[in-house]
């Protein structure tokens, strides 16, 4: 594969993950257009969802994850996605665990950014 053709596809995929239009809150699986997604169709895209997959992202065994905080990123008023911050819980008392996740409003998919040792 060439230089060219690599640079291409590159824009490609650029083009598209820019190409936003205005999205209704909360979305659900069948408001998505084709491609790959983290969410079944009929399920509402809301808050309470992003936070549960970012939950199931950072998983770990025994140990319950709070939202520690979190923030909308946005791009000309439209909604992209959620950056939350999942720390341990109060019980058990540890030190370490958790994270820094995004969350796409769009696919419903996680990406952990973190992880707190």
């Amino acid at each position: 594969m060439t230089a060219s053709r690599i640079s291409l596809g590159l824009l490609v995929t650029m083009a598209g993950l820019n190409s936003c239009g205005a999205q209704p809150n909360p979305r659900t699986g069948a408001d998505l257009g084709p491609g790959p997604r983290c969410v079944a169709t009929g399920t509402t895209i809301d808050s309470t969802f992003l936070v549960t997959q970012a939950r199931r992202a950072l998983a770990q065994p025994g140990l319950a994850l709070e939202v520690s905080s979190y923030r909308w990123i946005r791009e000309n008023g439209v909604e992209l996605g959620l950056v939350i911050s999942l720390v341990a819980g109060r019980q058990p008392a540890v030190v370490g665990g958790g994270g820094l996740v995004w969350v796409d409003v769009e696919t419903g998919c996680p990406i952990v950014l973190r992880r707190y040792e």
